[in-house]
């Protein structure tokens, strides 16, 4: 579980809570989404960011994309090495 982790960095607040951050979540199928560690949000890319356009995943599948599920202990943080190109310069922070 994600939980039983240690952290990695992070990369923006959580658009929904006061103390919440976005941090990036490696999946099973290689693809790395954003999740909030307040709550349980997820977006796929950091551009969608918003209150209003968040992913809730449910059980029993917790898919957020075709073929891309944040299922408990299928999923690990990404370091930063590991995020996508295509999301451009977004910045990390240590912690």
């Amino acid at each position: 579980m994600l939980s039983e982790q240690p952290m990695t960095g992070w990369l923006l607040w959580c658009p929904g809570y006061d103390q919440g951050l976005i941090r990036p979540v490696l999946t099973e199928s290689g693809h790395v989404v954003l999740l909030c560690d307040e709550g349980s949000e997820v977006w796929l890319h950091p551009s969608e960011v918003s209150e209003k356009s968040w992913i809730d995943p449910n059980p029993p599948t917790w898919r957020v994309a075709d073929g891309v599920s944040v299922a408990p202990r299928t999923t690990r943080w990404a370091r930063r090495e590991q995020l996508p190109a295509s999301w451009g310069a977004v910045e990390w922070h240590d912690g």
